[in-house]
């Protein structure tokens, strides 16, 4: 399954939307991991803010507020560990 990039997700400000994509993500690795095809390490999101344009990777994070990448970071770890 594809999502966009997580600068468009922080930009939506729907944490449900998060809670979605985490839950969707977490439940592919578990069926994956039952299945024996994979373990369940799974890349997440970048978190570091995105502070200077010259860093060319801004569209790996949430934004540059850090009280949106904080409640970013929130939904998304709780849910991709714990699902619904």
């Amino acid at each position: 399954t594809s999502f966009p990039h997580a600068l468009l997700l922080g930009a939506t400000f729907n944490r449900s939307l998060w809670k979605s994509v985490a839950t969707a993500i977490s439940t592919e690795a578990r069926a994956f991991s039952n299945q024996g095809i994979t373990g369940l390490f799974y890349w997440a999101p970048d978190i570091n803010l995105f502070r200077d344009p010259r860093w060319g990777r801004g569209q790996e994070v949430p934004g540059e507020d850090p009280f949106l990448t904080g409640q970013y970071v929130a939904q998304f770890s709780f849910h991709m560990q714990y699902g619904e």
